[in-house]
């Protein structure tokens, strides 16, 4: 039977932190600034259960000494304060026998210990252990839920059933239950027979889930017969501590909270970094910046640096009593959190040996207390550095930490700024080519000014995130620093690798190669034995199929066009229509007219013959063929131009562009018109011949790398048995000329005669 609406309606939404990570557990000073927190966000629970403290979960029977008794009561008095409720937790799962009397008493005189030392609320952990019963138990249980829950209801009762007891179950996620969520028989039994004033912990569709849906967390819901608490390990880093999580709470609407009974953190083994974590789930959960100190509306800051794409969520002050939204929940934690850095605060422990900063500076960490200003002058010798020195020892802004935030964002997904760095990284560092000079090119490379001007700005990128690593070198609170700083400065010298790389290539290539093959410094490969193992499996290197190949974080696929894509391809289209730059302000009203140019009568006749080419974002790309080129030919003038004359009766009227020195696009609807109006050239009996088939390739820029599709593309394009191919651009589309050489095509152009206008590039798969 479950619990009745109206009871559930009493009930508080529990929002919370659970430490649950595999790892170094916190000490007792953190948990205590832990619960001064709390308090302060308004979040109101903590689950007590480290993995790596062998008395909850390796050895669970053994009771606490005084002295853990001790530390124990000391955090659940102090929780108390907070007004935080403390949950301890025990996880008996690894090799409880469930039908053993003196594991059962066990487990009763360990609970009992903690009771006795003040705490009010349980829970049983059974998450990560075997789902099958043992031989001592496949006598007395049905099943292991069975036995899970005639143990859970056993010390619920025993208890005196706590106003908040959690039970974990063995299959926490729906990516974990057997045969799937809605015909699990675990599940179903957790349903039917435990205790329905139990809660039950679920961490999504997965162990670290991208994204909680309203409906996935009905559905099991209706399975388990009561809401659900999210133990939401968004922010957990245990499976991979070369990375840390500093991005806002995200991918969970707030209408969860309507259908939940809450969601506890499990976050970063670092306490320090769990500000922004914690900080944002509180917004999340009430939907609003409203109940937040106002103590940090003196101190905004001005957005500075780094560029974000157009897409400044700091130009304005967050709104109290806002709606939640992650980017500006992120400039709010990070506004609060700002005042924290510049606090005293040593090592736990003992007094640390002093950081050095890359340019020599030492941060003081002797004094008491020390304020932003006192920071910023604290170096010796200020008066004598220059304006760039001194920029390096000014206080953190807002917008510098949100950087750093953008950098170490969330499992799934960078930051934008961080995106917009290793984006422009992968365009320069895939398109080295356009440095190259080619034989036969007719003018001066559009494509390496683009490149240069790119690498600069890369650079100045750089430059900057280096100035705002050394100003958090010098912040005060040395417990932060030396939790962070491992991952902060791998960051900055790593970018420092490829910023030298892509100066090597472009900007000031000495004689000295920067990488040469052989034996390297242990800091170029990263990982030791771990990334050798790391390297074997499929996910971690390219797969020759031809169907599927891994780019490290962004990974394509080539598959076969389906008749549903084409208003992606016709977009792709439009996107790349104006030498590789969009054209919909030009074409607006006409949105197939590119696509119908470009790839409508491919797409018509030889649909079995084209590809698309997809990236974690979607559909980003495609390659159209014609086996036979002169049948297309006579097929795209003879039939699909003289529809397109009928479809399109475009004017010439079209001043925008003519009315400025320097237009931003060089294409009017003038030039659509010409090439409606106009009939494809012939092409010489030579070129048919060496290359019959011809292709149209589109990619938006920036999506995927050039040089690896056409590896893929030539497997995929010589395994439809043709032996060469070729394709058509108009004479001055620079930036086209330079992708498709880029793809491996050369310009034969020569070859042919009467060709004033357009140039032919191929491409042969004799080998």
């Amino acid at each position: 039977m479950s619990e009745s609406g109206a009871e559930q309606a009493t009930k508080r939404f529990i929002c919370g932190v659970c430490e649950g990570f595999y790892g170094k557990p916190w000490t007792l000073e953190q948990r205590q600034e832990l619960f001064c927190r709390m308090q302060r966000f308004g979040m109101n629970t903590y689950l007590y259960a480290p993995k790596d403290d062998y008395k909850h979960r390796l050895y669970w029977r053994e009771l606490y000494n005084q002295d853990e008794m001790d530390e124990l009561k000391t955090l659940i008095e102090s929780a108390k304060q907070r007004n935080v409720d403390f949950v301890y937790a025990l996880s008996p799962g690894l090799d409880i026998v469930y039908s053993n009397s003196d594991d059962v008493n066990m487990l009763k005189m360990k609970l009992d210990q903690v009771k006795n030392l003040g705490c009010v609320h349980f829970a049983l952990l059974f998450d990560d252990i075997e789902d099958e019963l043992s031989n001592e138990d496949s006598n007395s249980y049905f099943s292991i839920a069975h036995a899970q829950c005639s143990l859970t209801n056993d010390m619920y009762h025993y208890l005196g059933k706590p106003e908040l007891f959690l039970f974990c179950p063995t299959e926490y996620c729906t990516s974990r239950t057997v045969p799937d969520m809605a015909k699990s028989l675990y599940l179903q039994t957790i349903g039917g027979k435990l205790d329905p004033k139990i809660d039950f912990l679920w961490t999504g569709p997965r162990v670290v889930s991208r994204q909680i849906t309203v409906e996935s967390i009905k559905e099991v819901t209706e399975i388990v017969k009561r809401p659900v608490t999210i133990w939401d390990n968004l922010h957990a880093n245990d499976y991979d501590q070369t990375r840390l999580y500093l991005g806002p709470y995200d991918g969970r609407p707030t209408e969860l909270v309507g259908q939940l009974r809450g969601v506890l953190t499990n976050p970063n083994c670092e306490f320090e970094a769990n500000f922004i974590a914690m900080h944002t789930l509180a917004q999340w959960s009430i939907n609003s910046s409203s109940k937040f100190p106002a103590s940090h509306d003196d101190n905004y800051m001005e957005t500075e640096g780094f560029e974000d794409d157009g897409e400044d969520v700091a130009a304005e002050k967050p709104e109290k009593g806002s709606k939640y939204c992650p980017k500006k929940a992120l400039v709010m934690a990070v506004t609060d959190w700002l005042p924290e850095l510049y606090k005293m605060k040593k090592l736990s422990g003992g007094k640390p040996a002093d950081l050095e900063t890359q340019r020599g500076g030492k941060p003081d960490a002797n004094h008491e207390s020390a304020s932003s200003s006192q920071m910023a002058a604290a170096a010796s010798g200020e008066n004598s550095r220059s304006p760039e020195s001194k920029r390096r020892f000014d206080p953190l802004s807002v917008m510098d930490v949100v950087l750093l935030c953008d950098l170490f964002y969330l499992p799934y997904e960078h930051g934008p700024q961080a995106s917009q760095l290793l984006q422009s990284a992968r365009w320069l560092v895939s398109n080295f080519k356009l440095l190259a000079d080619h034989p036969g090119r007719r003018f001066v490379s559009r494509g390496r000014i683009e490149w240069y001007d790119k690498a600069i700005h890369f650079h100045d990128c750089y430059a900057n995130l280096s100035i705002v690593v050394d100003r958090f070198v010098n912040i005060p609170n040395r417990e932060l620093l030396y939790e962070m700083y491992s991952y902060i400065n791998d960051m900055r010298s790593n970018l420092a690798l490829v910023n030298s790389y892509i100066k090597w290539h472009g900007i000031d290539k000495p004689e000295k190669e920067p990488f040469k093959t052989g034996e390297q410094e242990p800091w170029v490969h990263r990982g030791g034995l771990l990334a050798e193992f790391r390297r074997l499996l499929p996910i971690e290197r390219g797969n020759d199929s031809g169907k599927s190949f891994d780019l490290g974080p962004q990974s394509y696929i080539i598959r076969l066009y389906l008749s549903t894509d084409k208003d992606e391809v016709y977009s792709v289209c439009m996107k790349t229509f104006d030498d590789r730059m969009d054209a919909s302000d030009i074409l607006g009203g006409y949105p197939q007219l590119a696509g119908d140019l470009v790839v409508g009568a491919l797409l018509k006749s030889y649909a079995q013959h084209c590809f698309v080419i997809e990236d974690e974002m979607g559909l980003c790309g495609f390659a159209a063929v014609a086996p036979s080129a002169s049948d297309y030919y006579r097929l795209f003038g003879d039939e699909w131009m003289p529809e397109l004359r009928k479809k399109y009766k475009l004017t010439t009227d079209n001043k925008a562009d003519a009315a400025t020195d320097e237009p931003i696009h060089r294409l009017t609807l003038e030039d659509v018109t010409k090439r409606i109006d106009s009939t494809l050239p012939s092409v010489a009996e030579e070129i048919l011949s060496r290359y019959p088939g011809f292709v149209q390739v589109c990619i938006v820029p920036g999506r995927v790398f050039s040089r690896s599709v056409t590896q893929t593309l030539s497997k995929v394009l010589g395994a439809s048995g043709l032996t060469g191919f070729h394709t058509l651009i108009p004479i001055d589309s620079h930036a086209e000329l330079e992708f498709y050489y880029s793809l491996g095509l050369t310009d034969v152009t020569e070859s042919c005669a009467g060709l004033e206008n357009w140039i032919v590039l191929a491409k042969s798969l004799d080998a």
